[in-house]
């Protein structure tokens, strides 16, 4: 649950990096061109070298993403002196006409290493949920596939775009992988959230099956005349932080509920994940009540046999 939280973070942050603006009525009359051009190009040789790792192994993907990262960073680097030398230009000289088209050439570069960073991310997601035993897994699988193939339309649209397309051209399409990952972002905060109270229940359904099976052993203790104090209060311990981690949840879950009726809500996500912070914190806490509790009761002669056989 909290790679899958973890992951989520990540992924609401990935569309405030993307370079959405690009200048276009600044200019210069000076700047080596070529050096633009060779260093544009190594960008984009590196980019199609990370995206073409397609492995299984979670560190050489990690490697990937960190690749990606710094190639994000040299692409902006090179925008930022692109700039510089276009604040210069005061005329429709060719210099100027092709320092231009260079910074089209690197935003539009910027957008499509973006959108891999989104496809990676998803498709990381997709891992995540494939693992789950769940009864609509397929379902959640087709909807991340759905996303992916909307931002990989967008990223062909912005590969097919020559480097010297006009600046609205380069606007539309940016502006169009904007709001479709805002629209996508929404989804996957709403399945990220649901995946998590899925694991959760599964937890707590377990543990009222574990309480019942304490308050029988305590009863068979007692029983047949053994002390059972301190491991009874152990026991009612126990169930204390399963309900407590059961009230968090179910405050999570109403949260949960209200962001699928309005994804729209910014701060829904962030309340839905205190909450099971604080359940998952109990959760903790009745772990280690759980083992004092099972110590306690195997200390008594009968105690082992008495809790091996009762279910």
């Amino acid at each position: 649950m909290k790679k899958i939280i973890a992951l989520l973070v990540m992924i609401l942050f990935v569309v405030s990096t993307m370079p959405l603006v690009f200048a276009e009525d600044s200019e210069t009359n000076t700047g080596n061109t070529k050096t633009w051009k060779e260093r544009l190009e190594q960008i984009r040789e590196k980019r199609v070298q990370i995206r073409e790792i397609n492995t299984e192994n979670r560190e050489i993907r990690a490697q990937a993403r960190e690749q990606r990262g710094e190639l994000k960073g040299e692409n902006k680097q090179l925008r930022v002196e692109l700039r510089e030398e276009l604040k210069a230009c005061k005329n429709d000289s060719s210099q100027c006409q092709e320092l231009r088209t260079q910074m089209r050439a690197n935003v539009k570069e910027g957008l499509i290493i973006s959108a891999d960073e989104m496809i990676a991310l998803m498709e990381n997601l997709k891992e995540k949920i494939q693992v789950l035993n769940v009864s609509n897994k397929d379902e959640l699988i087709a909807a991340v596939d759905a996303d992916i193939a909307k931002v990989q339309e967008i990223k062909s649209k912005l590969e097919a775009l020559p480097d010297d397309a006009n600046a609205s051209e380069v606007k539309a399409l940016a502006k169009e992988l904007r709001d479709i990952w805002k629209e996508i972002r929404k989804q996957v905060r709403i399945r990220a959230v649901r995946m998590l109270a899925i694991g959760f229940e599964r937890v707590l359904a377990k543990a009222e099956r574990l309480e019942t099976r304490l308050d029988n052993v305590i009863a068979k203790l007692q029983e047949k005349g053994y002390n059972t104090t301190t491991a009874s209060a152990k026991v009612e311990e126990f169930k204390t932080h399963i309900q407590a981690a059961r009230d968090n949840y179910n405050e999570a879950k109403a949260k949960l509920e209200e962001l699928q009726d309005n994804p729209g809500l910014e701060d829904a996500v962030q309340a839905i994940q205190e909450k099971m912070k604080a359940a998952r914190q109990e959760l903790q806490l009745a772990q280690q009540s759980l083992k004092e509790a099972v110590r306690l009761i195997k200390e008594q002669n009968e105690g082992t046999a008495i809790l091996e056989e009762t279910t």
